[in-house]
C-alpha cells in the first residue's frame, strides 16, 4: 500500500511538472509586504496554493518552502526552469523513493523499537509482576507473622496485665486489710489514750479543786485569823488608847487641880501678904504722927 501511495505521489508531482498550454501572461513579482485577498485572482490563488501544499503534505516528505515558491514563480513567470522535466521526473522519482526507504527504515526501526519496548515492557511487566507477587506473598507472610506475634503478644501482655491487676488487687486488699487493722489499732489507742487524757483531766481537775477548796479554806481561816488577830489588836489598842485618855484625863485633871491649888495657895499667900503689908503700913501711919 505505502508503494502504490509513493508511486501515485511521484506520477502526480510528474503531472503537476508537465508543461501546460496556456497563455503566458506577465506574472507580477510577490509583494514584499503582507497579501491581500481582496481581489478573485488573488483567493484563486491562494486557494490553488492551499491545493497544492495539501498535495505536497500527502507526499510525506519533508519540502523546502522557499525553493517551491522558487519553482513555482520561475515556472508561472515563463523563465527557464533549473531543471529539465528529465533531469526533474529522476530527482522526484529518486528522492521520493529514498525518503520512502529511509521512512519505511525509520518505520521498521520504530516498530522494532516499539516491539522490542513492547517485549522488554512485558517482561518488565511480568517482572513486576512476579516482583509485586513475591512482594505481596512476602508482606503476606510478614503481616501474617506480625500478627500472630502481635495477638501472642497482646495475649502475653493481657496476662501480665490481669496478673498484675490480680496481684495489685490483692494488695489493695492487702494494704485496705491492713490499714483497717491499723486503724482499729490506732481508733483503739487513741480512744484509750483520750480516756486516759480524760481520767488525768478529771484528776488533775479534782486535785486541783481540792488543792483550791484547801487553799480557799486556809485563805478562809488565815482571814479569820486575821481578822480576829486585827480585832483583837484593835481591842488592845483601844483598851490602851482608852487606858491612855483616862490616865492623861486623870493626870490633866491632877494638874489641873494641882494648878488650882497652886493658884489658890499664891492667890492665898498674896492675899495674906498684901494684907500683912497693909497692916504694916497701917501700922508705920500711926507712928509718925506722934
Amino acid at each position: 500500500m505505502k508503494k502504490i501511495f509513493i508511486m501515485a505521489c511521484v506520477a502526480m508531482l510528474a503531472a503537476c511538472s508537465q508543461p501546460a498550454e496556456q497563455k503566458k501572461a506577465p506574472v507580477a513579482p510577490p509583494p514584499v509586504q503582507a497579501i491581500s485577498l481582496d481581489s478573485d485572482q488573488a483567493r484563486f490563488s491562494y486557494a490553488i496554493g492551499m491545493d497544492i501544499s495539501t498535495s505536497v503534505a500527502q507526499l510525506g516528505v519533508e519540502i523546502d518552502s522557499k525553493v517551491l515558491a522558487l519553482a513555482i514563480a520561475d515556472h508561472l513567470a515563463g523563465k527557464e526552469s533549473k531543471l529539465t522535466q528529465d533531469e526533474a521526473a529522476t530527482i522526484k522519482q529518486e528522492y521520493l523513493i529514498d525518503q520512502a526507504i529511509k521512512r519505511a527504515a525509520a518505520e521498521k526501526a520504530a516498530a522494532e523499537k516499539a516491539e522490542a519496548e513492547r517485549i522488554a515492557a512485558e517482561k518488565a511487566a511480568a517482572e513486576k509482576a512476579a516482583a509485586e507477587k513475591a512482594a505481596a506473598e512476602k508482606a503476606a507472610a510478614e503481616k501474617a507473622a506480625a500478627e500472630k506475634a502481635a495477638a501472642e503478644k497482646a495475649a502475653a501482655e493481657k496476662a501480665a496485665a490481669e496478673k498484675a491487676a490480680a496481684e495489685k488487687a490483692a494488695a489493695e486488699k492487702a494494704a485496705a486489710e491492713k490499714a483497717a487493722v491499723e486503724k482499729a489499732v490506732a481508733e483503739k489507742a487513741a480512744a484509750e489514750k483520750a480516756a486516759a487524757e480524760k481520767a488525768a483531766a478529771e484528776k488533775a481537775a479534782a486535785e486541783k479543786a481540792a488543792a483550791e477548796k484547801a487553799a480557799a479554806e486556809k485563805a478562809a481561816a488565815e482571814k479569820a485569823a486575821a481578822e480576829k488577830a486585827a480585832a483583837e489588836k484593835a481591842a488592845a489598842e483601844k483598851a490602851a488608847a482608852e487606858k491612855a485618855a483616862a490616865e492623861k484625863a486623870a493626870a490633866e485633871k491632877a494638874a489641873a487641880e494641882k494648878a488650882a491649888a497652886e493658884k489658890a495657895a499664891a492667890e492665898k499667900a498674896a492675899a495674906e501678904k498684901a494684907a500683912a503689908e497693909k497692916a504694916a503700913a497701917e501700922k508705920a501711919v500711926p507712928a509718925a504722927g506722934k
